[in-house]
């Protein structure tokens, strides 16, 4: 079982590099982020939060479950703010201006491409993973919020 990184871990700020085969490691590197979504009680996991510098990420919420890895966003549209906190900086939560809507293209574990489409709050969930494999996380473009 792989460790939650949490800040200051260096490797949360690190750029994650593009997985070269989807096989055993990486399918069953996806099945612990996805049973780790509900013991953490988390919407969405990427793979460098598991010390996987790897463009994986996964994300579950209101029934709907998407799994990507290499993605890309094809599309942002719009924007809005939100609080958003994340399980690496536990016990912070940041005002963050996210897309409207977000379009991510990837691969899903049957190495087919995908693309997504998302709204408000999924949206921002697809985006904050995204920024984690880019090695950016809330506290570098949020505002604390401090009430």
């Amino acid at each position: 079982m792989r460790e939650l990184l949490v800040v200051p871990d260096p490797r949360l700020r690190q750029k994650s590099q593009p997985v070269a085969e989807i096989n055993g490691y990486v399918a069953e590197l996806v099945s612990e982020m996805l049973g780790n979504l509900d013991s953490f009680k988390a919407i969405g996991f990427s793979a460098p939060q598991f010390g996987e510098l790897l463009r994986v990420f996964v994300v579950r919420y209101q029934g709907i479950e998407i799994v990507m890895v290499n993605p890309e966003i094809v599309k942002e549209v719009g924007g809005h703010s939100l609080i958003e906190g994340c399980k690496s900086i536990p016990g912070k939560w940041y005002y963050v201006r996210r897309p409207k809507i977000v379009k991510v293209r990837g691969l899903g574990l049957d190495g087919k491409i995908k693309t997504v489409k998302a709204h408000d709050v999924l949206a921002a969930c697809l985006r904050h993973e995204y920024d984690h494999l880019e090695g950016t996380l809330i506290d570098r473009i949020g505002v604390l919020r401090t009430i």
